[in-house]
């Protein structure tokens, strides 16, 4: 898989969750807690997913502007709000 897109529903303060879908059209659900959430604790649930086959050193992530998202960040700091997306590459 060359990557995917991860739709993102986030409640601050609730759990939350984060709707994934892959270039091939299947879709995923992921519980969150809310934005406090780091960049490296969303790629260790990304790889749980079946058709996820990057591992979490290998992952590279996008906040929906286009900015490479940092492991130690959190959702918060890239401003990561409910419907918002976030593109999943290989490294």
């Amino acid at each position: 898989m060359a990557g995917m897109q991860v739709h993102v529903n986030v409640e601050t303060g609730a759990r939350s969750a984060i709707t994934g879908k892959s270039l091939g059209g299947t879709k995923h659900t992921l519980s969150v807690h809310g934005q406090a959430l780091t960049v490296l604790g969303l790629k260790f649930q990304l790889e749980s997913l079946n058709d996820v086959d990057i591992p979490p050193e290998q992952q590279q992530l996008y906040s929906a502007d286009g900015v490479v998202m940092e492991d130690e960040k959190t959702l918060a700091d890239y401003a990561v709000l409910d419907g918002d997306t976030v593109r999943v590459s290989r490294r």
